[in-house]
């Protein structure tokens, strides 16, 4: 079994980033978006025909690729990497699809333990909208922002996440049942407690990455 239920995404991310990694490799970084736009048609042929389940559908990552090819189009977008009005609709194009596609067949690829409440569909749907806004929001937001503290800050917040998210779930519950084995507390205060723990952990494992990566830059130079 996985050592985190969380570490789900590791084998998602790889995959992936082998097949991009391969297509530059062949074809160069300036046909990315036709990369993105195959794979956006092949994974909405394989939920048309109903064939997600298989082990085709699987290894082509058509539960994930929505995300994927909506954060590789909103960079080309806002790298400005097309070289014709033709490539600059087709990147824009792509990208709202690419987020409508991914809200409309989430109940379908999400596997059934995670909507187990009636609800759950709709919230889900709803933080699609709003998350995918809230992001394109942000993204291109943030070429106005000048103040070097704020940008500081901005790349300190975003570099705690994946540590966080290395460290949230089973690190956090099981400190948690922890202290409630051996402290009466509401569980509540312990949550908020432990959160408060695991943030700063992580930001102390945000510092020393970057400590490591400039050392292993100066070794390899």
């Amino acid at each position: 079994g996985l050592v985190d239920a969380s570490y789900w995404s590791l084998t998602v991310e790889l995959v992936f980033y082998i097949a991009i990694g391969f297509f530059v490799f062949i074809f160069s970084y300036k046909n990315l978006r036709y990369f993105f736009a195959l794979w956006l048609l092949i994974s909405a042929s394989i939920f048309f025909f109903n064939l997600d389940q298989t082990f085709f559908a699987k290894l082509l990552l058509v539960r994930h690729a929505g995300y994927f090819i909506f954060g590789g189009m909103l960079a080309l977008i806002v790298l400005n990497q097309s070289k014709n009005i033709y490539e600059k609709y087709f990147d824009k194009i792509l990208f709202i699809i690419s987020a409508i596609f991914t809200t409309l067949i989430h109940p379908f690829s999400l596997p059934a333990y995670f909507t187990q409440n009636p609800l759950d569909t709709t919230i889900i749907t709803l933080l699609h909208v709003l998350f995918f806004l809230l992001i394109t929001f942000s993204v291109l937001a943030s070429k106005y922002i000048t103040s070097q503290n704020t940008i500081k800050i901005l790349i300190a917040i975003g570099g705690v996440t994946y540590p966080l998210y290395l460290l949230h779930q089973t690190v956090g519950n099981t400190t948690i049942n922890y202290i409630l084995q051996t402290v009466e507390i509401q569980r509540n205060l312990i949550a908020i407690f432990v959160e408060i723990i695991v943030l700063i952990t992580a930001y102390i494992i945000y510092l020393k990455d970057k400590e490591l990566r400039k050392w292993i830059a100066e070794k390899i130079k």
